[in-house]
């Protein structure tokens, strides 16, 4: 049912951009010598092919084949995009006149749904004389002079605190880590606000909420990552509000210790600037500030671990431990030539930023080619940074291209990270300050490597699929420790990879506290385990979610439905727990949204609750997770489940059966679904995204899962078996009172001991949970 909502919230969009491109013209009718391309089928153009996530250091499939064909022709091409005609460009003299053209040939085309949630007074936004004043007051709280005074001591605080608190030997996400000193430094000086107020972690909390709202499909319908963002953006800039009027305040009543060095002190008595202007621009300058320098540390990062030695750091350290110094100097900074080096091969290679929004404003010829007005412009600017005419193997990551000073000059004009133009980020010199301080710290104290295979991936952000997992060894008094030069685990280190899982799950156990009665009975060190690998081994987040599961399960008491209860929800066989398993001996649940009989959200939902529990008290011993056969054979709009129904569904799914689904085989769907589906594919974990498989009965590739996973034997004939089994709902009836007794006999009793601590996992490992 959650895979219904997705699924149907994709078709949604298909109809929606189908509008849109009819809406759009190709150019008022006058004739136009396009440069070459497709303008694909009306309803999404080649949209899902060119919104494919790859790696960044690449420019994706779409544009090199599109290149590959049209290099005749040269770098530039036409497409539909998201319903809109559009040139693409992998020019890099084209690219840098669209920069530098702003206002004149070409401006800021900010796709809607990105103004609609960072709002309507942003610079990602705003064009004209408002984007240029605006931008001013960025650029002057972030010039050099206070990057040298004011930023670059708090900068190294920063730094040094959270790679203090990182445990040797322990897998951790280092682009968590990044994000959480970026996030630290920027809410600091954008309006001084501390890691220890509450309202702080608040923010933080948003903050992240707010993100994977810009990285969603934008719908604006109730449940959607969209509208979560939305409400969080709501809470953010009441946050904010509240830290201008505290501000504005001290101000007017000249309170002793008042901040001067925050953009609050800006911002708060301008004289032109409105308070929605104000809160939109500390929004965008928190979003730009913690986006560009998170992505670009976690991919230093992982970039250096195969980055041969230099020693720069270790000399800086020495020269100031004999001087008697300790914090570092601006001096010090420009003194780091190969980290200059190294963070300009991590922006060429990494593409923080892959393209960008552009729009024709005149009608504009380049190279024997129109590009009309009004039509959208999106010049790939990673395409330079990967030429191998500009750069000999492009695909190397080498800081020592960077040592040549004669080349500088020009490969520098090709570097575009942080766009260019009048629209230059105004925390470029911010976020390389940054990435150089954080870094002469990182490889003094520690050496690191992958804990597990990770890249980094482009479309819409830059990420890590994995959140960039990375085990640390300290380094115990080695001020000579040499700079990138990273060191292998013996073999016998990775004996010890199970051990912090076992201590997390400890680490939990002693975090929810002494638990009674069926909460004991269900909070197993299985249990335990599944909740921590659905928050990435987060105890704070798994306490969070565990907490709210069994405030759940109190109060919905699903092992208590019983069968006669939800008997008419399952009489068309529209959901059913199969009498066979799968290959791995799982539980298997047959879907078949087509049958939907009835209208009552709330029985709906117990229904499929109480399939669900039924599913895993039938699992064999050592099996936690059940697989879904999902067949869409007469499903249509008019009998699909209501989108309460389906929201609903999937936040209990998500929020209270973590990792128990181990694949979702979607038989037979409409095919947009596939397309759409894999649009999505970024924005979903990816182990998620892996288990869902569609299958086609006439397609012989698409059902090779299915047959590896089942025997076709006993896969009945619907889903392309030989079994000619169907469902007998008297006989699963039977079945049903058989399966209530057990449910009863394992839950049955209420009253257990009250048990305490740590390890404590005598609710055992002997019952299903």
């Amino acid at each position: 049912m959650a895979l219904e909502l997705l699924l149907i919230s994709t078709a949604i969009i298909a109809v929606i951009i189908f509008f849109a491109f009819r809406s759009n013209g190709n150019g008022g009718g006058k004739a136009h010598k396009l440069p070459p391309g497709k303008m694909g089928l009306p309803l999404i153009g080649q949209t899902i092919a060119f919104m494919q996530p790859h790696s960044s250091a690449s420019l994706g499939d779409f544009v090199d084949r599109s290149m590959a064909k049209f290099v005749t022709y040269g770098k530039i091409f036409r497409m539909n995009l998201l319903g809109k005609p559009t040139i693409v460009s992998t020019d890099p003299d084209f690219n840098r006149l669209i920069l530098q053209s702003e206002g004149r040939l070409f401006e800021n085309s900010c796709p809607t749904s990105i103004a609609e949630i960072m709002g309507r007074w942003s610079m990602l936004a705003l064009v004209g004389d408002i984007h240029r004043e605006l931008r001013s007051i960025a650029v002057n709280f972030m010039s050099n002079v206070k990057l040298r005074t004011y930023f670059l001591g708090d900068i190294e605080r920063q730094a040094v605190k959270i790679l203090d608190s990182w445990t040797e030997n322990a897998t951790f996400s280092a682009q968590e880590a990044a994000k959480k000193f970026a996030f630290g430094l920027m809410v600091k000086h954008l309006m001084s606000m501390d890691e220890s107020m509450p309202e702080t972690e608040q923010l933080r909390r948003e903050y992240h909420t707010f993100m994977k709202g810009m990285a969603s499909i934008p719908l604006n319908l109730p449940g959607t990552a969209y509208r979560k963002a939305l409400q969080s953006r709501a809470i953010i800039l009441k946050i904010m509000g509240q830290k201008l009027d505290e501000r504005i305040t001290k101000i007017r009543e000249k309170c002793e210790g008042l901040e001067e060095d925050d953009l609050l002190a800006s911002v708060s008595t301008h004289p032109t600037l409105t308070r929605e202007q104000i809160l939109d621009l500390i929004l965008s300058m928190l979003f730009a500030g913690h986006e560009t320098s998170s992505g670009a540390i976690a991919l230093a990062i992982y970039f250096l671990q195969a980055c041969p030695k230099a020693e720069e750091h270790a000399e800086i350290a020495r020269l100031k431990k004999e001087r008697g110094e300790t914090a570092l100097t601006w001096d010090d900074y420009k003194k780091m030539e190969f980290t200059h080096a190294v963070i300009n091969e991590t922006l060429r290679l990494g593409n923080i930023v892959h393209f960008l929004h552009r729009k024709a404003i005149k009608d504009v010829q380049y190279k024997g080619y129109d590009i009309p007005c009004g039509w959208e412009v999106v010049p790939i600017i990673s395409a330079a940074h990967l030429d191998p005419s500009i750069y000999d193997e492009p695909q190397c990551y080498n800081p020592w291209r960077w040592k040549a000073i004669l080349v500088t000059v020009t490969k520098n004009s090709n570097v575009m990270s942080f766009s260019g133009g009048p629209r230059l980020c105004p925390g470029a010199e911010l976020a390389k300050l940054e990435m150089a301080v954080f870094l002469h710290h990182l490889v003094l104290k520690y050496d690191w490597e992958l804990a597990e295979r990770d890249f980094p991936v482009s479309f819409p952000f830059l990420g890590f699929p994995k959140g960039l997992p990375i085990k640390v060894r300290r380094f115990v008094g080695r001020a000579d420790a040499n700079m990138f030069g990273r060191k292998h685990y013996s073999h016998g280190d990775q004996d010890h990879a199970a051990l912090p899982h076992q201590e997390k799950i400890k680490e939990l156990r002693a975090a929810i506290g002494p638990l009674s009665g069926r909460s004991f009975m269900f909070c197993t060190d299985a249990c335990l385990r599944r909740y921590l690998e659905a928050r990435n081994w987060n105890v704070d987040k798994s306490k969070k979610m565990l907490e709210e599961t069994l405030e759940w399960r109190a109060a919905y008491k699903p092992e208590e439905i019983r069968w006669p209860e939800v008997a008419t929800e399952g009489e068309t066989g529209k959901a059913y727990r199969a009498d066979f398993h799968d290959r791995e001996g799982r539980s298997v649940l047959v879907l078949r949204p087509g049958r939907q009989n009835t209208c009552s959200h709330d029985s709906q939902l117990r229904h499929l609750v109480y399939l669900l529990e039924n599913a895993i008290i039938n699992l064999p011993q050592g099996q936690e997770q059940m697989v879904w056969l999902i067949d869409f054979t007469g499903w249509s709009l008019s009998n699909s489940v209501p989108i309460k129904t389906a929201r609903e569904t999937a936040d209990v799914l998500q929020s209270h059966y973590p990792q128990r689904l181990a694949a979702a085989f979607l038989y037979n769907p409409p095919r947009i679904f596939e397309s759409f589906w894999k649009i999505v594919k970024y924005f979903l974990d990816p182990k998620t995204f892996e288990k869902v498989k569609f299958v086609y009965p006439k397609t012989e590739e698409s059902m090779g899962p299915l047959r590896k996973s089942f025997d076709i034997q006993i896969l009945p004939e619907e889903f392309g078996g030989e079994s000619k089994v169907h469902y007998d709902h008297e006989e699963f009836a039977r079945l049903m009172a058989k399966d209530d007794a057990k449910t009863a006999a394992i839950w049955g009793a209420d009253q257990l001991p009250h048990h305490t601590l740590v390890g404590d996992s005598a609710a055992s490992e002997s019952h299903i949970w």
